[in-house]
């Protein structure tokens, strides 16, 4: 799974990011930057992350470590403890 998962080239956690970045750079300048290095890292060469660590708007803001969980999408199950919930519980919130 996780070698799927790489095949995105840390597109698959670009939402995450943004919501990371958001109160970092401000709404705007978040969403313009991940939708610039998302659509650089799609063209193909570089992954997500390397194409963050090369942008001016983060030098200083984040440790290569930092960057390095943030883009790990084992550290972002998202909503997925939610779905399981509710699956559990099945219909009509009964488990």
């Amino acid at each position: 799974m996780r070698a799927h998962l790489g095949l995105t080239g840390g597109l698959i956690v670009s939402e995450r990011l943004a919501a990371v970045l958001t109160p970092v750079l401000g709404k705007g300048p978040a969403k313009e930057l991940m939708s610039r290095a998302s659509a650089e890292a799609a063209r193909g060469g570089r992954t997500l992350g390397e194409v963050l660590a090369a942008a001016p708007e983060l030098a200083g803001r984040f440790r290569a470590e930092e960057l390095a969980a943030l883009l790990d999408p084992a550290n972002y199950p998202g909503v997925a403890d939610l779905l399981v919930d509710r699956a559990v519980r099945g219909p009509g919130g009964r488990s």
